[in-house]
């Protein structure tokens, strides 16, 4: 019981700085999340393998210590003049690389962003509004479980310190 107890004081306040992140990126990422209303249907186009292509992506392990991961993604373009690309991640080199020598095409629903020279790709069978409906439903589920991470955090925080109290008053009292 004592070292769970040293876990949850050693991890409590990490996962509570976690929670706040997540829940300042969430609110952030809705906010700035295009209305549906400014995406224009552009149809289902068919996107081809081109390429394989790598990231590296750096995290800090401990004092010091970096790890370096690579992501492996592939390009997939279009063939009819548009020039539409979309990138989807694979674990490995070998599978990306199988992925483009297959040539499997993929079909995607490209969406163009009305007053910008962008677009988005999505799932076929997705418009704009089931789209943007995703992913704030996506980000509002991160929020309820970041806040209530934080409530559980404080509630619990307020019962040890309410304990310590009650705990001294009886030890004066002897």
């Amino acid at each position: 019981m004592k070292k769970v107890k040293e876990l949850i004081g050693t991890f409590g306040p990490v996962f509570l700085i976690i929670a706040l992140l997540l829940s300042y990126f969430s609110i952030e990422a809705m906010t700035e999340m295009i209305p549906a209303d400014k995406y224009q249907d552009e149809g289902v186009y068919t996107f081809w393998p081109n390429k394989v292509t790598s990231t590296k992506e750096r995290k800090r392990v401990r004092k010091g210590r970096k790890r370096e991961k690579i992501n492996y993604w592939v390009v997939y373009q279009t063939k009819d003049g548009n020039n539409y690309k979309w990138e989807d991640k694979y674990l490995s080199r070998s599978l990306a690389e199988k992925a483009v020598s297959k040539g499997s095409a993929v079909e995607r629903r490209v969406f163009s962003i009305i007053d910008e020279h962008k677009y988005i790709t999505a799932e076929v069978d997705e418009t704009p509004e089931t789209y943007v409906q995703k992913y704030k439903f996506k980000y509002s589920i991160i929020l309820i479980l970041s806040i209530l991470y934080v409530v559980i955090y404080i509630v619990a925080w307020i019962f040890i310190l309410r304990k310590r109290k009650h705990n001294k008053s009886d030890e004066l009292e002897q």
